[in-house]
């Protein structure tokens, strides 16, 4: 049996849960995924208690994307260079950390048809799902990557990581007009304040998936659906070894992308 689950606090709105235990159910596996709220002060037992119970793994969410690396085994592949893990896998009793947001945001960039190359990015929120975001926008060789968070030394160490720009928040929204491409990484509906600052033919990416969209003409707006689905697909198959049917399971939960 696959036993998985999220760990976070204080996990108000996720629909993983709901995510995983479709594809459980449409793959005909015995699996569960369960809510897994942690206070701070427990996070070690409760990581630590991830093999005494058998699970397979676990995602990991706000606020621990950072902290969780102290807590496992062994950070692989571009997780160390983030500095973030959001999925543990458990493989002989022994805890791995992975970092599936990469996947999600870039290929959701990817799907959207953003282009990111030459153009000028802002990224508010450097925490463990902001870096994740930082370090695929780099990737993708922007003109420039401005980055913003209100814990200042967070955009620094973002910076160090990556590369390019920190800036404090007003002085990002007095230039809001020249970007193209903005990211909300943190947890703020910030879309009052920044859509209607942007010019056409701009891009207004929100990594959260639970608020109602703003509509303006003649700028993209995008919410983090689709990078929670295909990091929770590839997260899946870490766990299980086997692939998520993305469709199949959005039509079992009555959603679509």
């Amino acid at each position: 049996m696959f036993i998985t689950g999220i760990i976070g606090y204080p996990l108000k709105t996720t629909i993983s849960p709901a995510l995983h235990n479709a594809a459980f159910k449409v793959l005909g596996m015995d699996g569960m995924y369960l809510r897994l709220p942690v206070r701070e002060k427990d996070l070690q037992g409760a990581v630590c208690g991830l093999h005494a119970l058998g699970f397979s793994g676990a995602n990991v969410t706000v606020p621990y994307k950072q902290r969780i690396i102290d807590l496992v085994h062994r950070v692989v592949g571009s997780a160390i260079e983030i500095g973030a893990v959001n999925t543990i896998v458990n493989h002989s009793n022994r805890l791995y950390g992975y970092n599936t947001d990469i996947y999600g945001f870039g290929q959701s960039l990817e799907d959207y048809r953003v282009r990111v190359k030459g153009k000028m990015v802002a990224l508010i929120g450097a925490g463990g799902a902001g870096s994740a975001c930082a370090y695929v926008l780099q990737s993708m060789r922007p003109k420039t990557l401005i980055i913003s968070d209100q814990v200042r030394k967070r955009a620094l160490a973002c910076k160090r990581r990556f590369g390019g720009e920190v800036m404090i928040a007003s002085t990002l929204s007095n230039r809001l007009s020249e970007i193209d491409i903005v990211v909300n990484a943190t947890p703020e509906n910030l879309q009052a304040m920044i859509i209607p600052h942007l010019r056409p033919g701009s891009v207004y990416y929100d990594i959260n998936y639970t608020y109602k969209m703003m509509k303006r003409k003649g700028i993209k707006i995008i919410n983090g659906m689709r990078m929670l689905v295909l990091q929770g697909a590839q997260s899946f198959c870490l766990w299980t070894g086997r692939e998520m049917p993305v469709k199949k399971v959005l039509k079992h939960m009555g959603l679509k992308l």
